[in-house]
Order: structure tokens, then C-alpha cells, then sequence
């Protein structure tokens, strides 16, 4: 062959990973048991610790009849890990917005330089 033929041309087979990267990670099984629909862990730590707090406080609000008693600590937790999964602040999830705010609230007022905080000036 030369340079002026030179052959047959295989194609060029481009791959997008991009789609993958778009979805967090997500909880699919847990002890086996494989959930009907995939939640986030922000999702999924919300919910445990709603439960956690409604089964703390019910002597507070389980003034209802026993059904009534399993189906709000049921949904509750439910329906928080559902708006957990619609709410967005700025574009990002809550747990994502309350990490840059913290991060914001926690620097240093002038800023950093190289990891330190600046020298004053003036």
C-alpha cells in the first residue's frame, strides 16, 4: 500500500457516556430485597430518618386508629423521599444546596490564597 491508497478505511465507532453520568448513584436492593423503584441514598437516609423521628414522637400525633397509625408512618417517609427526589435548589439537590451554603458559611471572609487565607492589605 501507499500513501495515496491507503485501503480500506475501518469506521470510526464513537461511545457517549455521558447519559450514564446525568443519574446518581441509587439504592436498588437492600438485604436482598429488590425496591420497586431505585432511590437515591439522600432519598433513602431522609426516609429512615423520618421514620426514625415518627416512631420517637408518636406519642405525640398516633392518636389515630391503628391503620391510621401505620398508613402516616408509612407515607410520611414516603412522601418526603418523593419531594426530596423533585426539589431543586439552583439546580442541585437540597443535600447538595445546604453543602454550599455550609461551605459558604464556613469559609474565611476574604477568601482563600493557595489553601490559606490572604495577608491583609493596607
Amino acid at each position: 500500500m501507499s500513501l495515496a491508497d491507503p485501503g480500506p478505511v475501518e469506521p470510526l465507532v464513537l461511545h457517549c457516556h455521558t447519559r450514564a453520568r446525568r443519574y446518581p448513584q441509587v439504592v436498588g436492593k437492600i438485604a436482598g430485597y429488590t425496591l420497586r423503584s431505585p432511590i437515591t441514598l439522600p432519598q433513602f437516609v431522609t426516609a429512615v430518618a423520618a421514620g426514625f423521628v415518627l416512631i420517637e414522637t408518636r406519642a405525640v400525633w398516633a392518636h389515630l386508629s391503628w391503620w391510621g397509625n401505620v398508613a402516616v408512618l408509612v407515607l410520611v417517609p414516603a412522601g418526603l423521599a418523593a419531594l426530596l427526589r423533585r426539589a431543586r435548589i439552583e439546580g442541585r439537590s437540597p443535600y447538595l444546596a445546604a453543602m454550599g451554603y455550609l461551605g459558604l458559611l464556613t469559609s474565611p471572609r476574604r477568601g482563600r490564597h493557595l489553601g490559606q487565607s490572604p495577608p491583609r492589605v493596607g
